[in-house]
């Protein structure tokens, strides 16, 4: 017979195999509700799609800025380029 999970975590509280008052502070924690929701997301992989368009977003932008760069050095030098973007878009020197 499958032990529940309430003796499978007596069993892990009187094996010593974890540090019990480190358990009791982390569980009065006021943010402990958000710590396991946080477990849950991760667990579930509920954002995980979410993280990889994330990612692929950022790899897109990498992407822009590298070939603006790369153009740059072929216009006189990544400072041109670099200055140019500032002008343009209005941001001090």
């Amino acid at each position: 017979m499958a032990l529940t999970i309430q003796e499978r975590l007596k069993d892990l509280l009187k094996s010593g195999r974890i540090d019990t008052v480190l358990l009791c502070e982390l569980a009065a924690h006021p943010d402990f509700v958000k710590l396991l929701a946080d477990i849950q997301i991760y667990v579930e992989g509920i954002a995980a799609t979410q993280i990889q368009n994330l990612n692929a977003w950022v790899d897109v932008a990498r992407a822009e800025i590298m070939e603006q760069y790369t153009l740059g050095e072929l216009e006189g030098g990544k400072a041109s380029i670099t200055l140019q973007n500032q002008k343009e878009s209005g941001q001090a020197l």
